[in-house]
Order: C-alpha cells, then structure tokens, then sequence
C-alpha cells in the first residue's frame, strides 16, 4: 500500500533572487534554430540557404508552422528517449511513494535540457511523456 505523499510545498516565503539574472549573448544561435528548422521548412517549400523575404507573411506562417512541429518533437519523445524518459519518471514517482523526495528530486535533477547523444533524459521529454499519460 503507498504511503502518505509528503507535503513539498514551501512553508516559508520564496527568498530573494541571489542577484540579476545572467544575461549571456550567444552568438550564432538564430542560425543554429534555422538548421534544425531547415528540414521542416524545406517541406514548406523554403530553402533556408537562400530566403526570399519578398513575401514576409508566408515566410512568417511557415516558420510558425516549423517551429509547432519542431516544439511537437521535442515534447513527444520516442523510441529510446521515451524509455529514457519513462525510468527518469518511474523512479522519480517510486521515491515519492516511499516519502524520500530529496531523491526523487536528485533523480528529476539528472534530466538534461537537450541530449544530442540520446544517452540521457530530456526535461522536454520527460514533460511530454507525463502530459501524455494524463491525456490518456
């Protein structure tokens, strides 16, 4: 039988910000996201290598297309990133079960923003296999 799930909530007003956010200037990264958007909006019928901007809304609209799908993908892991996913969370849900939510904290910790090798679970994945489930 499972346990009484501990109350994680904060008791105690949130602390102040430890400082001004970080703001870091990263170059290349429009490029980068139009790669990953090439294959995609190559369906729409746009070269990326050569945009022509003669007609700006259909550009727009293809990239707001692009972008749906791309942010789809991202949220609706498969595959091998979906088992990777599944334990992160499984394990995660397993020690909030048995009341030791430090470790389940550490567990969810170990999701990564991206995995480009697909050797580690994605937030994005992991939040998209939860919201699937309770869809279903």
């Amino acid at each position: 039988m499972m346990g009484r799930v501990p109350d994680m909530r904060r008791r105690t007003p949130e602390p102040p910000p430890a400082g001004l956010p970080d703001i870091q200037f990263k170059p290349g990264m429009a490029d980068e996201l139009l790669r990953e958007l090439a294959p995609l909006l190559a369906e729409e019928g746009i070269d990326v290598s050569g945009i022509d901007v003669t007609d700006p809304d259909t550009l727009q609209r293809a990239l707001g297309r692009a972008v749906e799908r791309h942010n789809l993908a991202m949220f609706t892991p498969a595959g091998h990133a979906r088992e990777l996913a599944a334990v992160t969370m499984r394990l995660a849900a397993e020690a909030i079960a048995y009341g030791d939510t430090a470790l389940a904290a550490g567990i969810l910790d170990q999701a990564q923003p991206e995995s480009p090798d697909g050797r580690a679970a994605t937030v994005a994945g992991c939040i998209g296999l939860a919201l699937g489930l309770l869809d279903q």
